[in-house]
């Protein structure tokens, strides 16, 4: 299958298209579009913003507790059954969570692992084994958005699967700081586990991709973890985005999304660089309607769920490949989206044999 096939971004040579944008009204869908899909993922309202400290002590007394908000702050290094052990985005501090979010123990990395450890040995947590499947969010999302996708996998898979949804501090650090933290989760990841599977959303996909590029073995090609079996891919700006272009000089898009949101508009040709195509099965699921409008024709250039055009998805070498009509942000809820990505984690294809659409 011919990888190298190059795929021509949308937008270039479509200047004249970018400045009929308003930018008051990308202003106003960006924040509109980031306060629902914040209110949809979480079930606290409010996000707290710890103080930064440069002093992180060993261990700390600690009162179990749940916590308070903030995911956007914190991102998962280690998961063993529903515990988890997280580190702060913004003073570098760690905390363990149990399966209802207390907080077990607090300060540095070694003594939440030291603390989830011990649990371990008494026996009062069990992990994951057989068939996992690791979900990720997107751009100023957390791990609550991919929630319902993950317990659809568990109910109606007709094998027995687990699933885990990986939490990271999307809007507060660069994509290669969450790939870093994403192979430190994997390779956690209990060896009783024999198959790995990643369904991701959005940025969650570049994610993905600069793990593989950076976990590459130059000498067999092997790319991250070797149970890493098939991948599906939602919304994925695989060739950059054109809504994060047309906001890049917007100071609210500049605010909300951070050094993630600064790569994908300004710096997208340095970031492609670093990204891998899979070489395991991958499909991709685009939104978009068979007849753009005149507004999705001129902006976009073409199909589109509003964020990311169909084009924009696209990446040679996948297995499969399928459009269907639903908007970006809510498209991990789509009852067509979950059936096509439950399809190909077991089959190897998003609706049927005959209709499989490769990617050349």
């Amino acid at each position: 299958m011919n990888r190298t096939k190059p795929v021509v971004r949308p937008d270039v040579g479509a200047a004249p298209a970018a400045t009929c944008v308003n930018q008051a009204w990308w202003n106003f869908l960006l924040i509109t579009t980031w306060c629902c899909g914040w209110l949809v993922d979480s079930p606290t309202v409010g996000q707290v913003i710890p103080s930064p400290s440069t002093d992180l002590p060993e261990s700390n007394w600690n009162v179990p507790m749940p916590t308070l908000g903030g995911q956007q702050f914190w991102s998962d290094i280690r998961c063993f059954g529903n515990w988890k052990i997280q580190r702060n985005a913004v003073d570098g501090h760690y905390r363990l969570l149990d399966d209802r979010d207390i907080r077990r123990a607090w300060g540095s990395e070694e003594s939440c692992q030291q603390e989830l450890d011990r649990r371990i040995a008494a026996k009062q947590i069990q992990g994951h084994s057989g068939r996992l499947v690791i979900l990720l969010h997107g751009l100023i999302r957390t791990h609550d958005s991919m929630n319902q996708m993950a317990k659809y996998l568990q109910e109606h898979s007709s094998q027995p699967i687990q699933t885990v949804c990986f939490q990271y501090a999307s809007s507060q650090g660069s994509v290669s700081q969450h790939a870093e933290d994403l192979r430190q989760f994997i390779s956690q990841v209990p060896k009783e586990v024999t198959e790995i599977h990643l369904v991701a959303h959005s940025l969650g996909n570049i994610v993905i991709r600069h793990y593989l590029k950076d976990s590459e073995d130059p000498k067999t090609g092997q790319q991250g973890d070797p149970r890493l079996q098939r991948i599906v891919m939602l919304g994925p700006p695989n060739q950059g985005s054109r809504a994060a272009r047309l906001l890049k000089n917007s100071v609210a898009f500049r605010i909300v999304t951070g050094e993630s949101g600064k790569q994908l508009a300004w710096q997208w040709d340095q970031l492609a660089a670093h990204l891998a195509t899979p070489k395991h099965d991958f499909a991709i699921i685009a939104g978009g309607d068979e007849s753009p409008s005149l507004i999705e024709q001129k902006v976009f250039g073409g199909p589109t769920d509003y964020t990311v055009s169909v084009a924009e998805t696209q990446l040679p070498g996948a297995a499969d490949s399928i459009v269907l009509p639903v908007v970006h942000g809510l498209m991990m809820y789509d009852t067509d989206v979950r059936k096509a990505t439950l399809s190909f984690l077991e089959n190897g294809f998003l609706t049927t044999p005959e209709r499989k659409k490769p990617i050349h």
